[in-house]
């Protein structure tokens, strides 16, 4: 949806919420709270079947080894928080903040260095509507994709923190030692409403990310318990500050999901690609004829070879994303073809089905998708392996753009 007022002159580290305007005190946070949960349950053709081998891949990446020197990052306490948010703000967390952990934190008695955490909210996405396409995929899976999410942020945030030489550790629910909502009260990032986590500026629900460490940081107080968390005026509400304004969501409410945010049905479309394609003078190419397989291969010489296999990760963020991004390859799919579960509703209407996956790739984070024939000229000729055919074994390809999303100037900080 269009804003009214730029988010230029915004630091990237205040994130898309003007929560720097919230009263802020010393509390201690409410016993007892829970985080936000679904409205309705799932149901039983929902893509909950699907999320737990993903959750066990992040969750392995939680805790690991750490850097043998430490970084020369800056001494300045606030700085070095400030980076952190951006990050996690880079990596499209919605809120951010940072405590200090005391020992009512911890959920059992611990022996762990750590004394700070860097603690984060992800909103829930929208969902359609019931009798919206997708609808039975993807309504009662709040929680769980959400906690999914958190899992994989929280896995890269450690894996910073430890790649620039400090202890650091990633908890979410079902799988911490901390109390995470003690943990969002007291860095400032919700408070507790009737028994439940709320976050300012939002009606959404959320679900809570923690990264612990031994890393110094500078920290955030608490909400307020006499704060408001609705908008404080109209400025605000329309995004002055450069923030996400409070229209949103009604804005995109009015569309649906499997529609995306962005009104791509205004743009003109025609039967076949602009750019001339002979079909039949296509010439598909193994996998093998790539450059870096050749290198590996060895067929650019025995330093390009040995160079292939040292992928330069300049960045300590990138480093933490990396092994995350090779453990996901092997679970791509397969080529065999899959007989039918009897899973995801009834399946007879093609265009309800292209808008239902439409839809859940928007609800996972996709800005762009579309869907198009798989024809043959646009698979490989060979595997890269064995030099094995591959024979086009799908009849549909389904497209999906990512934005990369702001990026920070060169003044700023970056994530």
């Amino acid at each position: 949806m269009p804003r009214l007022f730029s988010n230029r002159d915004r630091h990237f580290d205040l994130g898309v919420l003007p929560t720097e305007l919230l009263p802020r005190a010393a509390v201690e946070p409410a016993a007892g709270v829970r985080q936000p949960d679904d409205a309705m349950p799932p149901g039983a053709d929902s893509v909950l079947g699907a999320l737990p081998e993903y959750r066990a891949l992040f969750q392995a990446h939680l805790d690991g080894p750490v850097a043998p020197a430490r970084a020369p990052v800056p001494d300045d306490l606030e700085t070095r928080a400030r980076n952190l948010k951006a990050s996690a703000y880079f990596l499209e967390c919605t809120l951010a903040g940072v405590c200090e952990i005391h020992p009512q934190d911890w959920l059992q008695p611990t022996s762990s260095p750590h004394s700070h955490a860097f603690v984060f909210l992800v909103e829930f996405s929208r969902e359609p509507k019931p009798g919206e396409p997708g609808a039975e995929w993807i309504v009662g899976t709040h929680a769980e994709r959400t906690d999914l999410r958190c899992a994989e942020v929280a896995a890269v945030m450690a894996g910073y923190i430890r790649a620039l030489g400090w202890s650091a550790r990633g908890h979410v629910a079902g799988h911490t030692d901390l109390d995470l909502a003690a943990l969002a009260q007291r860095a400032g990032v919700a408070k507790a409403v009737d028994g439940v986590l709320a976050m300012p500026f939002s009606k959404r629900g959320f679900r809570v990310g923690v990264v612990t460490s031994d890393y110094a940081v500078a920290v955030d107080q608490p909400i307020a318990p006499d704060a408001s968390l609705a908008w404080p005026d109209s400025d605000t509400y329309m995004g002055a500050l450069g923030t996400r304004p409070g229209f949103e969501d009604d804005e995109l409410a009015r569309r649906p999901v499997h529609m995306g945010r962005y009104e791509m049905e205004r743009i003109r479309r025609v039967d076949e690609p602009t750019t001339l394609l002979l079909r039949d003078e296509i010439r598909r190419v193994p996998k093998r004829a790539d450059l870096f397989t050749r290198a590996l291969a060895g067929d650019l010489g025995e330093k390009a070879r040995i160079e292939r296999t040292r992928f330069a990760v300049k960045h300590p963020l990138a480093f933490a994303m990396t092994p995350l991004i090779r453990a996901l390859v092997p679970l791509q799919g397969t080529r065999e073809p899959l007989q039918p579960t009897g899973l995801g509703g009834d399946l007879s209407d093609p265009q309800r089905n292209a808008d239902a996956i439409k839809a859940l790739a928007h609800v996972l984070g996709a800005d762009l998708v579309g869907i198009c024939k798989a024809e043959p000229w646009m698979y490989y000729s060979h595997d890269e392996v064995e030099g094995r055919p591959i024979g086009p074994y799908h009849r549909y390809a389904v497209v999906m753009l990512m934005d990369q999303g702001f990026e920070t100037t060169a003044g700023d900080l970056r994530g």
